[in-house]
């Protein structure tokens, strides 16, 4: 325990932190850069680790803490209060966890993550709020304030919301960087972390592993603008970078070839505490002082904004902080797990609810039904890498089973099978359950085989009640770091198969198989989780690790004992209706590090369905999975159906208490449902304006849209006024009445919507700026109003570089999600500037050319020593459109600074009345005229010169890049 002792009892913090620098010394200085905070013994500072996880609930992953549902569930209740009050119980299970063990970690947590969902494909999905920056915002800023509200100028915890910034796609995480244009930047993926700042004031920010335009974020220039200046974290707390990612800047990105100028640049760009081997971090740090590249001043800046943050913990109070009673009582407390239930319970979205051929809807579930429980998702609770460990869980077949009145069949629809080898030996577990070959004869080993889809499937043995696993030296408790992963790839897969994991949850899920049809029935190759083959030595079995394993590659024979399929079947058919539960392993075919292989929905899931619809048409699908399907079809055979993510302890308590009625579902979508994963982009395009990508600017139709979801009741909503029939810098209010016109208790979320029309610069089609939860009893209205800022109207104008309001006409719509327009209302919107002198842009400054209304097949990469990106062709040809440019009729000398290499031509269109090529520039050679093989070059600068006449006024101006070349900056210069 912190008990440095002051000069002052009665000084303020501040003056406190200037008592404690001026006592450290330089090499104890150093010591409290990496999150691994060294102890300074001779003034009574202990040891201290930064960090900790608490996405939804604190995690220990020794003991028991109280797990709240995933990240996107708690999202889709849309209710602020509720996950405040989950907020608060997060801090104080970690502070409980502190004072009970060894007070060295736990309470700086790394959540929530807001990096915007706006692609389903993303492996993280489970771990966001939703493709919306306006409710990611909102709900993030909620559970912030729980959880760092404060007692006597403490707090029991401090939050750092992640990942800034532009972080949404697993392939190539740390290598890769993410083109983002200043609209995207400032009107999407920014916003999330300006809403939470301002609103929650959290106490640090973790960067992303990716870079953003070419730099990497640890240490982007955007992370000291918008975070440390804009959003007030220099004066408050401490910026962090993500696991490993300060010896990765040049290991992996290879940014820098020194771990030195990594330091000098992420200090100077607000980085505070280093993620990685303090050891490391420490001597780059003394190096770094030696050769001046960082002046102890520097170090001084960034060493107080970690102490801050331990002072405001109250690591430094002398007489012992206000929060040191807090123990083992306070951890998974029985009002917790009421939370953890509401909060399930309120995450179901009902997406479909239509009659039967009785006029009956299926749900609420009706009573002495015979109910066919199909699907492995029934019986099962998973875990994912970010929950804690379940006190206890609870499965919607155990809740059904305790909670329904009626007769339920039960059918997890998996087939149960024995393996040969291709001479007809069985495989047998012994008695350390060891996968061996067996004498021909002998009984083989019992499996439950679950298909995962797209070739992931695990074994699971009822006798050892554990699954079948590769076992090697890779740590399956916490995220390997580089040192890890590199020796596992030199000395590991090779390894003995046994029965003996207890779960799936390991960072490398090392129970996954794959199990390849060989040509000839029921006979398979079989790959292991890292792709190595499996095979019979001898009579052991192992995964083979050797360099060429293909030529090891050998067949095994599955005989099903008993189809899954043809039982699910036999039991849709007794039945009056059928509830099938399917969904996703949280840690198979998408995680951290691993996008999703498909939108679709996996084979043998569907499959099921359709030869269960052929039995019995009275289908209940639920589907409890961390993201979103395309399920068009799958949806059409269904009479109801349900989603939900995973809900941990409380999951089965949850949903059956929904199903049975017991609680009228209330939970929203915070993503939209897509009919073909065809409508989506690609998850390296970061441009959602450009590709059209979420509900804010996607045109086509989707399965279910953003904000939807269905309740056992009904709302209307009537009476809508505004305030005023414009728009100015005093806002608007729009009130309505919502009234609950069914006749059963339940909870609602009015939203509010708005678009602007006849603008100058495209508006979002749909943009959320309002939102409630709501309980109604039957026959209950209530009084909403949303008060519209000035400010939501705000768009990016590449021309004036800032964000600005401009004049058109809003359109204001409330309903029940994006699509449901109950109530539609308009009003002028009246901006504070003259639109006429921002009309058309203006080229005879110089343009950066990353400030585009529109462009092609390009990406945005740095030039060496400069904030702002050049625009490059990412093909054979890029195109780049610029927008209403004045001219005046004459000829112009066009200049441009430029990096390119052989072969490569700028051709420049004018695209008017009339289109027409202006210039064909051929570009010179920057680059290499004869490359060194393993020498990477930075590019080299230059600026062209060439002559341009204009026969219109106005023109839109088209820039064309041939080849590998780049513009970064230019002009156009009026010839006298």
């Amino acid at each position: 325990m912190c008990r440095f002792k002051f000069n002052d009892k009665n000084l303020d913090d501040e003056k406190r932190l200037d008592d404690l620098m001026d006592r450290l010394t330089v090499e104890e200085k150093t010591g409290f850069i990496p999150t691994w905070n060294q102890a300074v013994e001779r003034l009574g500072i202990s040891e201290y680790g930064i960090g900790g996880e608490g996405a939804h609930g604190f995690v220990s992953r020794e003991e028991c803490s109280t797990t709240f549902p995933q990240t996107i569930a708690l999202a889709s209740t849309w209710n602020r209060e509720l996950l405040e009050k989950i907020g608060s119980i997060i801090s104080l299970e970690a502070r409980a966890f502190y004072n009970t063990h060894d007070r060295k970690g736990g309470l700086c947590l790394w959540f929530p993550t807001i990096d915007m969902e706006r692609n389903p494909m993303w492996g993280r999905t489970e771990e966001g709020y939703g493709e919306d920056p306006y409710l990611t915002g909102e709900l993030a800023s909620s559970i912030i304030r729980g959880c760092q509200a404060e007692t006597d100028g403490r707090v029991k915890a401090t939050c750092a919301p992640k990942h800034f910034f532009a972080n949404n796609n697993e392939k190539d995480r740390c290598t890769c960087s993410c083109s983002v244009t200043p609209r995207n930047m400032h009107e999407y993926f920014l916003e999330p972390f300006e809403r939470v700042f301002k609103k929650a004031a959290p106490y640090s920010v973790m960067t992303s592993y990716n870079s953003v335009n070419g730099i990497p974020m640890i240490q982007n220039p955007m992370l000291k603008k918008i975070i440390i200046e804009k959003c007030g974290l220099g004066k408050r707390g401490h910026a962090v970078c993500d696991g490993g990612d300060f010896s990765q800047n040049v290991e992996l990105h290879h940014y820098y070839e020194s771990h030195e100028k990594t330091l000098q640049a992420a200090f100077r760009n607000g980085a505070d505490a280093m993620t990685d081997n303090p050891e490391l971090v420490c001597s780059t740090i003394k190096s770094a002082l030696d050769k001046g590249m960082i002046s102890e001043k520097e170090l001084d800046e960034h060493v107080r904004n970690i102490l801050r943050v331990r002072m405001k913990l109250g690591m430094f109070d002398e007489n012992g902080c206000v929060f040191d009673d807090i123990g083992k009582e306070c951890i998974c407390m029985q009002s917790s797990a009421e939370l953890a239930f509401q909060s399930c319970a309120e995450s179901v979205v009902l997406l479909k609810n239509e009659k039967s051929g009785d006029g009956e809807k299926l749900l609420p579930l009706k009573p002495k039904k015979k109910i066919a429980v199909i699907g492995n998702m029934a019986d099962r609770v998973y875990e994912d890498w970010y929950s804690g460990k379940m006190p206890y869980s609870v499965s919607v077949l155990d809740a059904l089973k305790r909670d329904y009145d009626g007769e339920i069949l039960f059918c997890d629809s998996d087939d149960r099978i024995n393996l040969y080898t291709e001479d007809g030996r069985p495989l047998v577990l012994d008695e350390s359950r060891i996968l061996k070959a067996g004498r021909k004869g002998e009984k083989p080993a019992d499996f439950k085989m679950e298909d995962w889809g797209f070739g992931a499937v695990t074994l699971f043995n009822e006798d050892f009640h554990c699954w079948l696993q590769t076992v090697d030296d890779m740590p399956s408790d916490h995220q390997p770091d580089l040192d890890e992963i590199e020796a596992f790839r030199k000395n590991g897969g090779n390894g003995r198969l046994e029965c003996s994991a207890e779960k799936l949850l390991s960072w490398f899920v090392s129970s996954l198989f794959n199990f390849i049809p060989s040509g000839n029935k029921n006979e398979y190759y079989i790959r292991s989780w890292n792709s190595t083959s499996v095979r019979c030595n001898g009579s052991e079995i192992i995964a083979d690790g050797s360099e060429d394993s293909s030529e090891s590659s050998e067949i095994f024979i599955v005989k099903t004992v008993s189809d899954g399929i043809e039982k699910a079947c036999a039991s849709a058919s007794e039945c009056d209706e059928v509830l099938y539960i399917c969904g996703n392993n949280p840690v198979i075919n998408g995680k951290e590090e691993v996008d999703r292989p498909s939108l679709k929905m996996p084979e043998r899931m569907s499959y099921i369905l359709k030869k269960v619809h052929e039995k019995n048409k009275q289908i209940v699908l639920l589907v409890v999975s961390s993201y979103p399907y395309a399920m068009e079809e799958e949806a059409a055979l269904c009479k109801s159906v349900l989603w939900c993510a995973h809900g941990l302890q409380e999951q089965g308590n949850g949903i059956a208490a929904v199903l049975c009625g017991q609680v009228s579902p209330s939970g929203h979508l915070t993503l939209s449902w897509y009919k073909d994963e065809r409508q989506t982009a690609s998850l390296d395009d970061y441009d959602v304006i450009g590709s059209r990508q979420t509900y804010r600017y996607f045109d086509g139709n989707v399965l279910f849209p953003f904000g939807y979801g269905l309740s056992y009741s009904d709302v209307s909503y009537t009476n809508g006024k505004i305030s005023s029939d414009k728009i100015d810098s005093a806002g608007m209010e729009v009130s309505f009445d919502a009234e609950n016109t069914g006749n059963m208790k339940a909870a609602f979320v009015p939203q509010l919507y708005i678009h602007e029309k006849n603008c100058r610069i495209e508006f979002a089609e749909k943009k959320l700026c309002g939102f409630e939860k709501i309980i109604l009893h039957p026959g209950e209205k209530r009084r909403i109003s949303f008060k519209v800022d000035y400010a939501d109207f705000s768009v990016y104008d590449v021309e004036l570089e800032e964000m600005i309001v401009q004049k058109g006409r809003a359109v204001l719509t409330v309903g029940n999600s994006c699509e449901d327009g109950q109530m539609i209302f308009e009003a002028d919107v009246v901006p504070d500037h003259d639109e006429e002198k921002i009309k058309y842009r203006n080229f005879a400054r110089k343009v950066w050319a990353w400030n585009f209304n529109e462009a092609f097949s390009y990406i945005l990469d740095e030039r060496r020593g400069h904030d702002i990106p050049a625009v490059f062709s990412s093909e054979k040809k890029c195109s780049i459109v610029y927008r209403n440019v004045l001219f005046k009729k004459g000829c112009y000398e066009f200049r441009a600074c430029i990096s390119s290499s052989a072969a490569c031509y700028l051709n420049i269109w004018q695209r008017g009345r009339n289109t027409k090529l202006l210039s064909r520039i051929s570009l010179p050679n920057t680059g290499d005229v004869c490359a060194v093989p393993g020498k990477k070059r930075r590019r080299i600068w230059t600026e062209i010169c060439s002559e341009i006449f204009f026969m219109e006024e106005v023109n839109d101006i088209v820039f064309e890049i041939e080849g590998d070349a780049g513009i970064h900056w230019f002009k156009f210069n009026e010839r006298k």
